[in-house]
C-alpha cells in the first residue's frame, strides 16, 4: 500500500485516542480487540516499523527517497543498517532493543523527529535458531545481530557512525549535536568539522 510521512501523520492524528487506548490495554496485560490489532498493524505498515505506536516515528526504506527528503527539509539522514527488517517482529535483537527502549525515549524521539529523516535497510536476513526441549516445547528466536546507525548529509556523505547498542541519553546526546556541526560546516566549509572526534 501507499506510504508517506503525510499519510502517517494523518493516520496518527485521526486515531490518536484509539492508539493510546490500545497501548494502555497492552501495558495492563489485556487482550486487544481485532479492531485495535488492525489499527496498530496499519500504523506499523505506514511507519515501516514494528511496534511504532510507542515511538511515533516514520521510516523510509529507500535511501534515495530519504536523501531527497533530507535535502528538501534541510535535515540530516539517520540510516539504520541491520539484520532482518525493522517492520517485522523477529528482526535482530539489537533492533528489537531499539524499538522497545531507544526509539520510544522522549529525548531520542524529539531529536529524530525534528532533525532527521529516518531510513533503514536489511543487510541480510536475520539468523534464527530453534531450541527443541524434547518434551514438545520448541522455542524459536534470533541471534544478537550487529547493527549500525549512520548519519548522512543530504548529499549522502557519511558524517558519523554509531555501531551497536546505546543507552538512550547517550544516543540522544550524539543526535542532538550533529545538526549544529553540520550547519556550521555548510556556512563555513574552510573551518572543517572534526567528525571523527564525535565517534
Amino acid at each position: 500500500g501507499e506510504r508517506s510521512p503525510e499519510l502517517h501523520a494523518a493516520y496518527w492524528e485521526a486515531n490518536r485516542d484509539a492508539i493510546e487506548a490500545a497501548k494502555q490495554t497492552l501495558y495492563e496485560g489485556g487482550e486487544l480487540t481485532s479492531e485495535a490489532r488492525a489499527l496498530l498493524h496499519e500504523l506499523d505498515r505506514l511507519s515501516a516499523q514494528k511496534d511504532s505506536a510507542w515511538s511515533g516515528l516514520y521510516w523510509e526504506t529507500d535511501l534515495d527517497v530519504a536523501l531527497t527528503r533530507a535535502e528538501a527539509e534541510g535535515k540530516l539522514v539517520l540510516t539504520l543498517r541491520m539484520l532482518g527488517r525493522l517492520d517485522e517482529e523477529y528482526s535482530c535483537a539489537n533492533s528489537r532493543f531499539f524499538r522497545a527502549i531507544l526509539y520510544p525515549h522522549e529525548r531520542v524521539q524529539d531529536a529524530l523527529k525534528s532533525e532527521y529523516v529516518l531510513q533503514w535497510s536489511m543487510e541480510r536476513p536475520v539468523p534464527k535458531v530453534t531450541f527443541d526441549f524434547g518434551d514438545g516445547r520448541v522455542m524459536r528466536t534470533t541471534f544478537t545481530g550487529n547493527s549500525m546507525h549512520t548519519v548522512l548529509s543530504p548529499d549522502g556523505d557519511i558524517l558519523h557512525g554509531m555501531p551497536g547498542l546505546y543507552e538512550p541519553e547517550q544516543f540522544a546526546e550524539r543526535l542532538e549535536g550533529l545538526p549544529e556541526l553540520w550547519q556550521a560546516e555548510i556556512s563555513d566549509p574552510s573551518r572543517g568539522t572534526p567528525w571523527a572526534a564525535r565517534s
